[in-house]
């Protein structure tokens, strides 16, 4: 299935058939004759793509990540007869939605981690046979919960064991016939009580029940005050013996498991902002909501901007007669030229220069 076989560590030159064909495929492109806006639907649709079959089922190291993503950032920004262009803005702020000031990339490992969530939502799921052999080989009678990593593991089972924690915060249980984990599965809907415990046992939720109901005087031996308050606020169904507990995915509408979902859970965010919502519009070209992108950031090749960079020299703005610095303020708010453009364009459609700050 074109996924590299291998023993021991993982090696970089395991996966450089994959490394070959993203470059090859960046290399038939003209490069020089797509704009920025163009470049973003290449990369999402197309580079982002080729590696996918690969982190769904094997475990690539991070160095096989960090030369991907270089040559998605080489080909986004581009390079001329001087080599490669400056990249005015990094790849991970790339890799942020639209509306917290990135592009919409995906990080090649946050997608990996999503890969490995689903794999432990197939696993605790237990219905095929890969499901039981992991189930059989790394643990028998114990939960899942109460795993520890090992050194013989495969490569699989620590990425599976890697995002344990955070697919168990999200994976609830339905009570029914009570057999649910009471200390590791997430039937109270607030995680599981071992996350939030640091002592716990090997229970199932039916034993803290009595005719349906719950033995709080059991429990008061078991568990501290605050999490019997909880308890006690938790609606309990009607028991039903030789009907199994559903697992439900919480992230999802209708509980059912989608990688879009686990995708959101691993992706690191930031604060919203209204403005980088508004550049992006279907009746705005993509390279003109990419440049507006770099002006809100700040981004742009100004006299001031290189200053920043410890580049500093003469600045002078070629649109004003007086000699004014070139600034990102003066030169879209208060420059001679930008003035003149404002008042031409306002008058027009109603919006007025009130003088402020990009």
């Amino acid at each position: 299935l074109g996924c590299p076989l291998m023993v021991g560590r993982r090696k970089k030159a395991y996966f450089q058939n994959l490394i070959t064909t993203v470059a090859a495929t960046i290399a038939s492109w003209k490069n020089r004759l797509l704009s920025l806006g163009g470049k973003v639907v290449l990369i999402k649709h197309v580079l982002s793509s080729l590696p996918l079959h690969l982190l769904a089922t094997v475990s690539p190291p991070k160095s096989v990540f960090a030369t991907l993503e270089h040559f998605f950032a080489n080909f986004f920004w581009g390079s001329d007869e001087g080599g490669l262009k400056y990249h005015w803005i990094r790849w991970k702020d790339l890799c942020a939605p639209k509306e917290e000031g990135g592009l919409g990339f995906r990080s090649l490992d946050d997608v990996f981690n999503a890969f490995s969530i689903k794999l432990w939502w197939r696993f605790r799921q237990n219905a095929s046979l890969w499901a039981n052999f992991m189930m059989a080989k790394y643990y028998s009678n114990a939960h899942p919960g109460m795993v520890v990593r090992s050194e013989g593991a495969s490569h699989t089972w620590r990425r599976m064991l890697y995002v344990r924690d955070i697919a168990e915060q999200h994976i609830t249980f339905i009570i029914h016939s009570g057999d649910s984990n009471f200390w590791f599965d997430n039937w109270l809907g607030s995680g599981p009580l071992a996350m939030r415990l640091g002592s716990v046992s090997d229970h199932k939720v039916s034993d803290f029940l009595v005719d349906g109901r719950w033995n709080f005087q059991l429990l008061g031996l078991w568990v501290p005050p605050f999490i019997i308050n909880d308890i006690r606020m938790f609606s309990l169904p009607q028991i039903e013996n030789g009907v199994e507990d559903l697992m439900i995915w919480a992230p999802s509408q209708f509980g059912v498991f989608t990688l879009s979902s686990a995708f959101n859970l691993v992706q690191s965010h930031k604060q919203r902002a209204f403005m980088f919502s508004k550049v992006w519009h279907l009746r705005i070209p993509s390279k003109v909501s990419v440049f507006l992108l770099r002006l809100l950031r700040n981004r742009l090749p100004t006299d001031s901007t290189f200053c920043k960079l410890g580049i500093s020299g003469p600045s002078k703005c070629f649109c004003c007669v007086q000699a004014n610095g070139e600034t990102l303020d003066h030169v879209f708010c208060s420059g001679q030229g930008a003035v003149s453009i404002w008042n031409f364009f306002g008058s027009a459609s109603g919006v007025l220069n009130l003088g402020g700050s990009v």
